[in-house]
């Protein structure tokens, strides 16, 4: 799924500001957090976001705040607590009418978050086969290799690794940084050492001593 561009997102907004600046608000707030959450998944951080008990915008941009990747401009704090005050008047119906100062706002906060440097997960290699051994002639059953280039918030190249999941990839996908983290829980969940066919030379390499599962969704989907 692709991501809409800005600017079919400012059109729809401002077409739903003509007949409900309250309806307006809400959908940039939509907007806004759907940002925030694709830049919570690039820092590995968006489970962290969810589990709070109020997973607001201003609490994002705390959590963002807690962890290195991206790189959050200053503004950005007083922006969202203004346009959150803005966003809770036009939930609760507590004003007549809401400034158009409102809307602006948030499609300013729109922009900001778009061109905010993060890192990046391009899939390289999908549904590789995986072995236990290190002939790699016992295939793993339940679970397939899925070989991801890193990139940092900069767009340099941190190098290609191979991680265990049961989800389906295809090649060039970009994807958050997302673990299920059942495996230091549960002592059945999670992949001791194993092995690879490099898709280049073919040869048995090893891929981890232990792992848990990647999950990482398409970004566009988070």
């Amino acid at each position: 799924m692709k991501d809409k561009s800005i600017e079919q997102i400012e059109q729809a907004i401002l077409e739903q500001s003509a007949n409900s600046p309250r309806a307006a608000i809400m959908l940039t707030a939509i907007e806004i957090e759907h940002e925030l959450r694709k830049i919570l998944a690039s820092t590995g951080v968006l489970k962290m976001f969810l589990s709070l008990e109020q997973p607001t915008l201003p609490n994002a941009l705390k959590v963002l705040g807690t962890v290195s990747g991206a790189i959050i401009p200053r503004e950005l704090e007083q922006k969202i607590s203004q346009f959150w005050y803005f966003r809770n008047q036009a939930a609760h119906a507590t004003v007549a009418e809401l400034p158009l100062y409102a809307i602006e706002l948030g499609l300013s906060i729109l922009r900001i978050l778009q061109n905010v440097p993060r890192p990046s997960y391009i899939v390289r290699k999908a549904n590789l086969s995986l072995y236990s051994d290190s002939n790699c002639r016992n295939e793993r059953p339940d679970v397939r290799g899925v070989l991801i280039e890193t990139f940092d918030a900069d767009g340099k190249s941190q190098g290609i690794r191979i991680h265990p999941s049961t989800k389906e990839y295809v090649e060039g996908m970009s994807v958050g940084w997302e673990w299920d983290t059942s495996p230091y829980f549960r002592s059945d969940a999670g992949w001791d050492e194993t092995w690879y066919k490099d898709p280049q030379t073919g040869k048995c390499t090893p891929a981890w001593s232990g792992s848990m599962e990647f999950i990482g969704r398409e970004i566009s989907e988070v």
